[in-house]
């Protein structure tokens, strides 16, 4: 073997012992065993398993046909780069799989055509496939970039950290293009290009970590502060909110109230449907309040059947309108089940949080409103008036 020879049998096979360890690490990774990150680490699998098996393909060109090697080998590259893609696209609740991706075949066919039938029968010139290869793989890294944040205003340090990554790693496959215009010598060319692309798959597998674990710490908070039913803040986090815009309202001088809700009658719709179409008319009614709060307030579920709604920069008489849209949508509300349709009606009560009280003092306030729209029959909406 000549040196070249040797030294694209070592890198190569570096880069299949790394993939194959990284391809392994995502299998028992246990955090597969959250259901809303299985399919995404699946993908990350699928590129490490893809790129260790290309390069196999790619050394068994001794063995086997060349051309059956060339096809293979780019057809697995190509599925790898695109699983990157696809498991950003699952992290995010995408429901559709590569598979099922009509783009992805075209791509794949015209890739593998051009590769084998251009660079290779016509044109017998591998530095013209990598050439050709990296430009494609460049390009479906920067198509990953939209796809990696879950909230575009806000970005998690993990998609900041894949972010990076998939930015460094484009910028290094560039090079290897750069490096082939300026060193005509293979073995030097060769070598820098394995060294790059083993490189890239380091950064790969540390980045997507982070990402896995950033995504995991980021669950556990949002469980720690939600109720698991219907979503919404859970009451241990909405009074943590409450005393700190109580604060910032005591600062800036700004008017803040608060609206305590209940559904009328629930027990007995509990006692006569059941707890499944109980759970459905707590997560229903959560659904339509959240369409009608604003971004600023905070909505919660405060216990049982009862929510919270604190409105920061809103007088009482801004609440009484808000709190009767909400009475007024709620009696027109029908839920669905097998037995019949089933409407319901809630109670509300409003209060004016001095800004020299505590919250406590607000919050039994509009308890007490709360209290008395019950008195007078349910279905009504009540403020507080100081004895």
């Amino acid at each position: 073997m000549d040196p070249l020879q040797i030294a694209t049998l070592s890198y190569a096979i570096t880069i299949i012992l790394n993939c194959t360890c990284a391809a392994l690490f995502f299998y028992f990774n246990p955090v597969k065993k959250q259901q809303n990150l299985s399919v995404t680490i699946q993908y990350f699998m699928v590129l490490f398993a893809a790129t260790a098996v290309a390069y196999l393909v790619f050394l068994g060109e001794i063995w086997s046909s060349r051309v059956f090697s060339i096809i293979t080998a780019n057809l697995l590259f190509i599925t790898g780069f695109y699983s990157i893609r696809y498991a950003f696209l699952w992290r995010k609740g995408f429901k559709k799989h590569l598979y099922q991706d009509k783009f992805f075949y075209a791509h794949a066919c015209i890739f593998v055509f051009i590769q084998t039938y251009f660079f290779h029968l016509v044109d017998d010139n591998l530095n013209h496939r990598i050439i050709f290869g990296l430009f494609n793989y460049i390009a479906i890294l920067i198509a990953c970039l939209p796809v990696i944040p879950k909230n575009n205003l806000t970005l998690s340090y993990g998609e900041k950290v894949a972010i990076s990554a998939i930015i460094i790693s484009a910028l290094l496959l560039a090079s290897a293009l750069f490096i082939h215009l300026f060193e005509l010598d293979m073995f030097i060319y060769q070598t820098s290009l394995m060294i790059v692309q083993g490189i890239t798959a380091l950064f790969f597998l540390g980045a997507f970590q982070t990402l896995l674990l950033s995504d995991i710490n980021e669950l556990h908070y949002k469980n720690s502060i939600t109720d698991q039913l219907t979503g919404l803040y859970n009451r241990r986090f909405f009074i943590e909110q409450a005393n700190k815009i109580l604060k910032s309202a005591q600062r800036h001088d700004f008017p803040i109230s608060l609206i305590m809700c209940d559904i009328d009658h629930f027990k007995k719709i509990n006692d006569r449907y059941g707890h499944n179409v109980g759970d459905k008319v707590l997560q229903n009614f959560s659904k339509l309040l959240t369409t009608i709060i604003r971004e600023t307030d905070t909505l919660s579920r405060y216990g049982g059947e009862e929510f919270a709604i604190l409105l920061p920069q809103t007088p009482i008489q801004g609440a009484a309108i808000l709190a009767e849209r909400m009475r007024s949508e709620t009696e027109k509300m029908t839920i669905l089940t097998d037995q019949k349709k089933i409407k319901f009606t809630a109670s509300f009560g409003i209060a004016a949080i001095n800004q020299k009280d505590y919250f406590d003092e607000g919050l039994k306030a509009s308890d007490d409103a709360l209290y008395k729209a019950k008195a007078l029959g349910r279905n009504k909406v009540c403020i507080y008036q100081a004895t």
